[in-house]
Order: C-alpha cells, then structure tokens, then sequence
C-alpha cells in the first residue's frame, strides 16, 4: 500500500469507526507538516462522505512568526476551499507549568469551545512515544504513560471529542506523503531548540533508540496500549465507588468513604477533582486529602486548596467547592410569572411550574409577591409544624447544611415572609392541598455548583 493510500484508508476508517458522517470537523492546523497534510486529506473526501469541514488554527503569539503561520494557514484553508477559524491565546507563562504546558492548555481550551462535533490532530506514533518518555521521565503513572488517547472528550467533559486518526503512523510516511504531493508547510524554528524537553528527546534521544532497535515503534505503542487499558479500568473501578459512597447527599459521607482502601480512595479523589476542575492533581496533593481523610480528628476541619478550589470538611463529610465565595446580598428579583429567573454569579436558575399536586396556594400570590433574595442576616422561618418561626442559623445548622454554602442559596419571600429555601423547602403553612392550583420552586444550580462533591446530583425542590 503506498503512503498516499496507507494515511487516507486510516482516515477513512477513522470516519466510519466514530460515526462521523454527517457531521461537522474542524481540523486543527499549526502550519507544520503533520497538520496541513491531514487538512489537505481530508478536505479531498469530506464531501463524499457528507462531512462540514473546517481548519482551525490557535496563535499562541509567542514566536515573531505567529501571525505569519496564522495567515499562511488562512492561505492554504483558502486554496483548499475550507472554511478557516482563527483563535488567538495569551499564554499564561507565569503559571508554572512551563511554556509547552501552558500553550498546551490555552490550545485545548479553544478546542473544548468549539461547536463542532469533532476536532482532528494530526499527532502520529512518533509524537506518542516521545510523550511516553516525557511522562515516564515525570514519574507519571498509568494515566501519563498511556500518553495521547486516540479519541476523547476535552478534559473529559462535554465539548468536540478529540480525534487523533494517525497515532500509529510514523512521522516519516507523512513526510514522504507531502513530498510527493508537493505540500508545502512551515517549519517551527523552535523545533530546533533543544533546552526543550521533547526537542531534546526527538533530536538526541530517541534516534539512537530506532537505530538500536529498529522494530521499538510498535513495540513500545503496545506498551503505551495496555497502559491505557489499565488506565480505562482505573476510572471504571471509580465510578463503581462512587455509587458505593454517594448517599445522595451534599458532599461524600467520611464513614462510607474509609471503608475503601488507600489506594481505592486516591484513586477516586483523582478521577472526582478532574471531573470537578478539569485538572488532575499531582501525588503530593492527594497523598495529603487521604491522608487527612484517614488521621484527621473527628471534628477537624479541612481546607486543602487545588487551583481554584478547596476540599472542607464538615460533620463527617468531605466537600470540594470553589475558593471564591458567591454574596449576593444586594440582589432582589420579583416574580411576575416567569418560567424561570437567572440567579447572579453564575449560581443558576430559579424554575416556577404550576400545578395540582402541591406547593405554594395561588391564591396567596393575590396580595403579595414573590421575590427571590440572598441571606443577609435576621431571616427567620416556620419550618414543619412549628408554630414559631426559627432563625436561619439554626436551620442550618440543624440541616446539616455547611457554612460556606449558606451565602449560595436563594430565599423566596412572600411579601417580607421568608416560605421557602433549598434542601428545606416550602413553609407548611403555605403548603396548598391537592387539586389546588398551587406554584412550585426548583433550584437548577450551574454545573459547576452540581459536579462533583460540593452537591448531589439532585436538585432542590
């Protein structure tokens, strides 16, 4: 088979294993070889299989050539008929992760916002095995080692599913392919410089390992393939603990979660963060929540921040919420019958349905109003069959429901009469009878306030 049959059979393979026809692709595009010869590919049979195709290019404005690229992408999607998409990034070189890091991330974040279906790299067997070595050289374990997965969800959240068609394609068969086809790229100066740690590695490194042993490619690949199997049953034996702790309550019950053991609680402390942040969390930090987790006093609390959230602890449970408080306490909305009321800083939706089942009488609603408010100190509410109404603080308390959280929830009042709030409910003594046409409440908080252990994945009526 020669190349030119050898990378457009894989691609189509590609197209029929994932179900992409009919949809739409961008292919991302730097300027180099790799990257234009897949765009170049797949442009000549997108139509014939019924695909929308795009080139999508992310400037990370950190070369004097940036925009130069940009613009000779622009050029060559233009030729090509593709229609082209520019993003540019500012890298946050000050974050510690280092220049290649950093990029990296910019870049995936541009991917994980795009509307299409399905983003393709141009990534081949030799970018896989010097990912492989920069990861063992980092002591990674099987989640680094099992390197660039052929195809996933960015961060593993919803978004366009990566697909890397050519992983197990050498480097030198998509050279010879553009040669011959007379497919002209630009070269990266950078890809010179070998203080870069995956330069140094393609440069130095590696050619003396294929010249010593010429059949190690493959070899290695199935290395790095069982890698990934282990790492897919990882994240199966998580969820599967999950469900064995998850009580469907606020955070994760302390007691359920030590019936595992270390590894199995480190195990799912990782999988649970990077659902949460989108980030794994280095060895050092979960070493540290276990090890918490385990030896801390009963009444201890926690307060182990990572990025740009924290784990608590409170009354036997462990939380991750993020490190910024939401107060909203100058907020005030009236309701005048609106389906539903955005809540500010991103703390979701309020949600009114009426109906004959139960919730607040309508004929309340024919003196006063609705309106949804923040905590700011004083409220008090009837709460069950108590005929004297309580201090929100003592609710709170008795609820269970922990400190940080209290500023997040929204009040409703009928009038200057707090009746309803979540995880608690609507105030007996506006409870409507069945067949009454009553109006009820639903908090539909955001994604982030719903992943992860800050709440259960239920809402609150």
């Amino acid at each position: 088979m020669s190349n030119a049959d050898c990378l457009e059979a894989v691609l189509i393979d590609t197209i029929l294993a994932e179900k992409i026809q009919g949809h739409s692709v961008c292919v991302a595009v730097s300027g180099g070889c790799d990257s234009i010869t897949l765009l170049s590919i797949f442009s000549g049979i997108a139509k014939k299989y019924d695909i929308n195709i795009s080139a999508l290019h992310v400037n990370h404005q950190l070369n004097p050539k940036s925009d130069y690229w940009e613009n000779f992408c622009r050029h060559i999607s233009k030729i090509l008929n593709v229609n082209f998409i520019a993003k540019k990034v500012k890298v946050d070189v000050e974050d510690g992760l280092g220049i290649e890091a950093a990029a990296r991330q910019a870049r995936y974040k541009i991917f994980s916002e795009q509307s299409h279906q399905f983003i393709f790299l141009g990534h081949h067997i030799d970018d896989q095995i010097e990912t492989f070595f920069l990861q063992l050289l980092r002591g990674a374990g099987a989640r680094g080692l099992s390197s660039m997965p052929r195809s996933r969800a960015p961060w593993g959240r919803n978004g366009p599913y990566i697909i890397r068609p050519w992983l197990q394609i050498e480097r030198r068969l998509i050279l010879d392919y553009a040669r011959q086809n007379r497919i002209t790229w630009v070269e990266d100066d950078s890809n010179r410089d070998e203080t870069l740690d995956r330069n140094f590695l393609r440069r130095q490194v590696l050619p003396k390992v294929y010249k010593k042993y010429p059949d190690s490619r493959p070899v290695i690949a199935r290395s790095i393939k069982n890698l990934a199997d282990s790492q897919t049953l990882n994240q199966e034996l998580a969820r599967i603990d999950m469900e064995a702790v998850d009580d469907q309550k606020p955070g994760l019950n302390l007691i359920h979660l030590k019936q595992l053991n270390f590894l199995r609680i480190t195990n799912l402390m990782r999988y649970l963060i990077f659902d949460y942040s989108g980030q794994f969390p280095s060895k050092a930090f979960l070493d540290e929540v276990v090890r918490q987790i385990f030896e801390a006093r009963e009444d201890a609390q926690i307060n182990l921040p990572f990025k740009h959230f924290v784990f608590r602890r409170y009354r036997r449970r462990l939380f991750l919420c993020n490190r910024e408080r939401r107060e909203c306490p100058n907020f005030v909305r009236l309701w005048r019958g609106q389906k539903k009321i955005k809540l500010p800083e991103g703390n979701g939706f309020l949600v009114f349905k009426t109906n004959s089942h139960q919730g607040l009488k309508l004929e309340k609603l024919s003196t006063k109003h609705l309106k949804i408010k923040y905590r700011s100190g004083g409220e008090k509410m009837y709460v069950g069959n108590s005929t004297n109404r309580r201090s929100l603080k003592k609710i709170f308390q008795e609820a269970g429901i922990p400190p940080w959280m209290r500023t997040d929830m929204p009040l409703i009042f009928l009038g200057d009469e707090l009746i309803w709030m979540p995880q608690i409910g609507l105030s007996k003594k506006f409870v409507s009878r069945r067949g009454e046409p009553a109006l009820s409440f639903h908090w539909a908080r955001s994604d982030s306030l719903q992943k992860g252990l800050y709440f259960s994945k239920k809402g609150d009526d």
